[in-house]
């Protein structure tokens, strides 16, 4: 907080009082490490996706974009505004527009290709006006692009009634998805390509998770760890 403050100021004094540079710029601050991320198991993951029904239109768009954070492991931002041309279902990959525009391949597994499929050929032209076309793929019922307070409530909503005792958010479907492919053997540089992550720092969390997640095991486990 105190750099921030000292940024600001001096942000200011070059902007109204000609100052020549900014000392402080070139400090970097350092997030809190007090809290890892929150994610979900791979049986959570089962049950909140089993628990869909799919003959409900409603509920395949829903189980489409919840599953959509994650398969790919977007930002909330980037799986709402997810445009029809930026879905390549043969190739199975996506081209997602994230921060600051700058573009990324994401690759998604078969069994999402033909869930996204069924969604994109039998459910959204039930959604789609077809006086005013849209270019998004997830759409409300009025035919206008859902929101992030909806992928939200799409999130919590779908945890409940899968009787999952958490409070589900997109973000944490990301988390999701960087931890377990970690878990599973995925180069760290490689997540964070999928994660459009800058900076390997802000990558090495998920790291953290899963060293976490091991010490918790053989603490649990070993003849020696337990209390």
């Amino acid at each position: 907080r105190r750099i921030s403050c000292l940024r600001s100021f001096f942000n200011y004094l070059q902007k109204f009082y000609n100052y020549p540079s900014n000392p402080v710029i070139a400090l970097h601050t350092r997030s809190s490490s007090g809290r890892l991320p929150e994610f979900l198991s791979y049986d959570q993951i089962r049950q909140l996706l089993d628990h869909f029904d799919l003959a409900d239109a409603l509920e395949v768009r829903d189980r489409t974009l919840v599953e959509l954070y994650y398969a790919c492991g977007l930002r909330v931002s980037e799986g709402i505004g997810l445009k029809l041309d930026q879905v390549f279902l043969d190739e199975q990959y996506i081209r997602v527009i994230g921060k600051r525009d700058k573009e990324r391949i994401v690759p998604f597994y078969s069994a999402y290709r033909d869930l996204l499929n069924y969604y994109l050929q039998q459910v959204r032209p039930l959604f789609e006006d077809a006086q005013h076309p849209n270019p998004y793929v997830f759409l409300k019922p009025n035919g206008k692009p859902i929101t992030s307070g909806d992928a939200y409530a799409i999130c919590k909503q779908a945890a409940i009634d899968a009787g999952l005792a958490t409070q589900l958010h997109p973000h944490m479907l990301r988390h999701t998805f960087a931890t377990q492919l970690l878990d599973n053997g995925a180069n760290i540089r490689t997540v964070q390509t999928l994660l459009g992550h800058e900076s390997l720092e802000a990558t090495q969390i998920y790291t953290h998770v899963t060293s976490d997640r091991l010490r918790k095991v053989v603490e649990e486990a070993h003849p020696l760890g337990k209390k």
